[in-house]
């Protein structure tokens, strides 16, 4: 088989897969927007990046066969580029933000992240009971030095989230978010944490601005925004509810972020350019390669929609439910081909925050099994780390049989 036509397999499997089993599940999802923001009165609906980015393809793509469908933009966000202009003080909020992750992180990325040169603060990081900036951060003794630390940091920190805001609310001004009475912020949801911070800012701000979240789904930390006032909606599941439909994410949650992954990086924050106010943004925390196959799926999925619009485009009423609709990749994440537990499982997964990021591929196991079985605690590590144990057992299964 020659280089190209391997290529162009590549390329088909990753067509075919946003086709067959994406396209119907991002139509359900869209179906439902648009019922519920006709319904609910919206005057502008801004999709959150990087999430947003497919949706708002998607939208476009569904509202032309619409009356009277809200007007929608692309809004250029991220949890750091919100959450740090959102800090008035240091309270629980604000410190819970900064700690956040589930990567094991040093002193000195846990700085970095959000700004700060941790060169420049080698004596706050001594007195905070870290021995040098490389320390890592891992037991709850170090995350009490850390918040620590940022006690120690206050000044600095206040100072970086009051110049962040006055560009935030520039942008939000640039995109004529703050003409509005009643707004939709649209996103993959889980926590629900942007839209917090974009509602405490404008309340600071004395903006009256209505925020409704209109999620593809939320687990269940999301009801501690929710009993704060947030007001949300959400497709998938509501609050980690039904079961049915919560067991699909916790299937493999980073894979269902990257379908929706986004051309360009996170946002840093925003800078004023001339008379345009524009998002800073991160490296791409995806390769080239894994890129190329989020778009490809998209693109199947962007056909298949199409198509079926043109089939039904006379009985809009038809719509698929939402247990057919995810049907297709409950069936691939539960109970996946080997090919497919090999092709999904070489996606490399980032959790990322501001310029820092953590890599490990959704499900590959280790292909060395003689050292592996007489090292079971390292096979165990590596299971219990992998994002889709369903795809990693598969993979690790045919490893062992063809050895």
């Amino acid at each position: 088989q020659t280089c190209g036509s391997s290529d162009l397999d590549e390329e088909d499997f990753w067509y075919n897969f946003g086709f067959k089993n994406v396209g119907i599940l991002f139509l359900s999802f869209m179906n439902w927007l648009l019922d519920a923001t006709t319904k609910d009165g919206i005057d502008k609906i801004f999709f959150l990046s990087r999430d947003g980015y497919i949706m708002h393809k998607v939208y476009y793509l569904l509202a032309g066969y619409r009356d009277n469908s809200p007007r929608a933009d692309y809004m250029y966000a991220s949890r750091r580029a919100l959450n740090i202009p959102s800090i008035f003080e240091l309270n629980d909020v604000a410190m819970d933000f900064l700690a956040s992750g589930t990567s094991i992180l040093t002193v000195s990325q846990f700085l970095e992240r959000i700004d700060l040169d941790p060169n420049q603060y080698r004596q706050e990081i001594q007195s905070a009971g870290f021995v040098d900036s490389n320390q890592k951060v891992k037991t709850k003794e170090d995350y009490i030095n850390l918040n620590k630390l940022y006690k120690l940091l206050a000044s600095e920190l206040l100072q970086l989230a009051c110049s962040e805001r006055i560009n935030l609310l520039n942008y939000l001004k640039y995109i004529g978010l703050l003409d509005k009475k009643r707004i939709a912020i649209v996103d993959i949801g889980w926590n629900g944490t942007m839209q917090y911070s974009l509602s405490t800012l404008l309340k600071k701000m004395d903006k009256n601005i209505e925020i409704k979240g209109y999620y593809f789904g939320t687990l269940i930390q999301a009801n501690k925004n929710r009993k704060q006032g947030m007001d949300m909606s959400s497709y998938l599941i509501d609050l980690g509810l039904p079961k049915y439909y919560k067991n699909l994410v916790k299937l493999c949650l980073p894979f269902l972020e990257f379908i929706h992954a986004a051309p360009h990086g996170s946002v840093n924050k925003y800078a004023c350019i001339g008379q345009e106010v524009k998002p800073v943004l991160d490296e791409h925390d995806l390769s080239l390669q894994d890129r190329k196959k989020a778009l490809l799926i998209q693109k199947g999925a962007l056909e298949f929609i199409s198509q079926y619009q043109k089939y039904v485009q006379n009985y809009p009423f038809i719509k698929p439910l939402k247990k057919i609709a995810t049907q297709p990749l409950y069936r691939v994440l539960k109970n996946p081909t080997l090919y497919e537990a090999e092709k999904l499982g070489d996606i490399e997964h980032s959790e990322s925050f501001g310029n820092i990021n953590d890599k490990r591929y959704i499900a590959k196991p280790p292909t060395d099994i003689p050292l592996l079985l007489l090292r079971f605690d390292k096979l165990f590590s590596s299971f219990k780390s992998s994002y889709w144990r369903k795809g990693y057992i598969k993979r690790l299964l045919a490893n062992i049989y063809s050895f």
